[in-house]
């Protein structure tokens, strides 16, 4: 448990709480007729529903205690979507029709309607407004324009380490017949033959933990090796410039015995 600051990861993880539920309050506030609160706690719920409630609050309460417990000090509300997405349902569930009837049930059906759709249109809209606001995101990244420079550069490469999911994908897509890993998998595995790593500047320049050990083990077996770094801009935008660096290496195959 964090007891240097017990309270951080409490504070994080009841905002994220509040960030993914408030627009269903408010139109619980507006839409349901009072008082709703008493209309749900009657006795007269099928064991089902009770059920799917309780599974709900132990989830709620399993995330709090490892929040507690891991000493987490941050925790997002998208982490919370599976569960607090059913409190809406729930709640209309077991309330009574006269708690959401004529008026007031259009008015709801019209507010989910419209907030789903501000959403989508938010969604979209953030990333083709990043030249505007200077809020690049992942999609952003240039995975296409980087898969086609490594390729001028290196031809199809016969095995590719990947630092991050995003590059991963991008050349295992450009590349479908190359075999490519993530660099946290391959730890205690045997490398051999011609092999590419890959990382970008996202963390700086310094290549991250595992690709790091690897350079460091290899440059003390003295494999050769070739080095590259590619200026990128990211999608929708001449600036920022996405760095990314390339190793292109030659293993030994290991001694047989």
């Amino acid at each position: 448990m964090d007891l240097e600051n017990p309270f951080t990861g409490s504070i994080s993880y009841v905002v994220s709480m509040l960030d993914f539920s408030a627009i269903f309050i408010v139109m619980g506030i507006i839409w349901l007729r009072p008082p709703w609160h008493k209309n749900i706690s009657g006795n007269n719920q099928s064991t089902n529903l009770k059920l799917v409630s309780l599974a709900v609050m132990l989830s709620l309460l399993l995330l709090y205690m490892l929040v507690l417990f891991t000493g987490a000090t941050a925790f997002k509300s998208r982490w919370m979507m599976p569960i607090l997405v059913l409190i809406p349902i729930l709640v209309l569930a077991r309330c009574p029709d006269i708690c959401v009837e004529g008026r007031r049930l259009k008015g709801l059906l019209v507010s989910i309607t419209l907030v789903a759709v501000l959403i989508t249109l938010g969604i979209a809209g953030r990333y083709w407004a990043a030249p505007l606001t200077g809020a690049y995101t992942r999609p952003h990244f240039p995975g296409h324009a980087m898969a086609l420079e490594v390729e001028k550069l290196v031809g199809t490469p016969a095995r590719i380490i990947a630092e991050n999911n995003r590059i991963l994908a991008a050349l295992k897509l450009h590349f479908p017949g190359t075999e490519v890993a993530y660099s946290e998998s391959i730890s205690g595995t045997t490398l051999s033959g011609p092999l590419l790593l890959v990382w970008d500047d996202e963390g700086g320049s310094k290549p991250p933990a595992a690709i790091d050990a690897l350079i460091k083990d290899w440059r003390n077996k003295q494999f050769p090796y070739k080095e590259y770094l590619l200026h990128l801009p990211l999608r929708l935008g001449n600036k920022p410039i996405r760095k990314i660096y390339l190793r292109e290496y030659q293993l030994h195959a290991p001694p047989v015995n």
